[in-house]
């Protein structure tokens, strides 16, 4: 009892540790302010999110949703770092104020601890309902003290099995859920409910392509948000996505004529510099015109 005890205030003291840390960013990296907007150390798992940039005063807010082995503790660090290099990318490609845009770091959930775990809806369908009831009260706090007659633009920018949580809370009714852009996914859980934009990527050699292979037939994780073929011997066959937007990975020259990354494997979508991170910037910023479609 003892021992189990010490793991869990360990975890705890760690996941202090990593807050800590990012929210001392506010002065150190260019005076880009740090709020941190949820904090939970009730449970064995610490939960907490934190933005980059004031969501009570944007225009556009984006919510990172990351996957499997995620915590507090080993993913708020680096999650903060893509977070306000997303919310760089948003600003600039759409020719916005730096406060127009502001990043999540949404760890408010207790994601799969093993890809064993993944297989699994349950952690989806218990982090949806805290997902759908962030973005209300986002939208709530926003109308309130920004006093701007149009509501707050919110998108849920999920990764791996958080786009199955991603797609479930935005099924949800009354979420403010505006857009959901997903990559690396096995499924999008029950996926966004009539008039969500839906956008997709999958990245050349991303290691989910196996599970659209082998398990998407079993809809356990919810549709697939790409053209996949589905290779069973009872019933081999293309599973199509239900009205999702395929947006382009790829290195090289794109439809605007600039040359940019690609993004690779199921880790690099978030990679400054890449296509794929121009593309989901682009979602968030509610800049559609610029986004560059393509299968991969």
């Amino acid at each position: 009892m003892l021992h189990g005890q010490w793991v869990v205030v360990n975890e705890r003291l760690r996941a202090l540790d990593a807050i800590e840390k990012v929210l001392g960013r506010s002065e150190s990296r260019g005076g880009k302010e740090r709020h941190l907007l949820v904090l939970d150390l009730k449970g064995p798992f610490p939960r907490a999110a934190i933005s980059v940039g004031d969501v009570d005063r944007a225009a556009h807010v984006g919510v990172l949703v990351p996957g499997t082995t995620s915590t507090v503790s080993g993913t708020m660090d680096n999650l903060d770092l893509a977070a306000e290099n997303l919310q760089a990318e948003a600003v600039a490609l759409a020719g916005l104020e730096d406060e127009d845009v502001a990043m999540v770091s949404w760890l408010d959930c207790h994601a799969p601890a093993e890809l064993v775990d993944a297989a699994s809806r349950d952690y989806a369908s218990a982090g949806a309902g805290d997902l759908a009831g962030f973005t209300r009260g986002v939208s709530a706090s926003n109308a309130q003290i920004s006093n701007d007659i149009d509501p707050v633009h919110i998108t849920v920018s999920a990764h791996s099995y958080g786009a199955v949580l991603g797609g479930d809370a935005a099924s949800i009714p009354g979420s403010e859920i505006d857009d959901v852009v997903v990559y690396g996914a096995p499924g999008a859980g029950n996926g966004p409910a009539s008039g969500i934009g839906r956008f997709s990527l999958l990245a050349p050699g991303d290691e989910i392509s196996l599970y659209h292979d082998l398990g998407a037939w079993t809809t356990e994780l919810g549709e697939v948000p790409y053209d996949v073929f589905v290779d069973t011997s009872q019933n081999p066959r293309i599973v199509p996505s239900d009205g999702w937007e395929r947006l382009s990975a790829l290195e090289g020259m794109g439809e605007a004529g600039v040359d940019r990354d690609g993004s690779k494997g199921h880790s690099e979508y978030l990679s400054p510099g890449t296509r794929s991170h121009f593309n989901i910037a682009g979602v968030i910023a509610g800049r559609y015109d610029l986004l560059e479609a393509g299968d991969g």
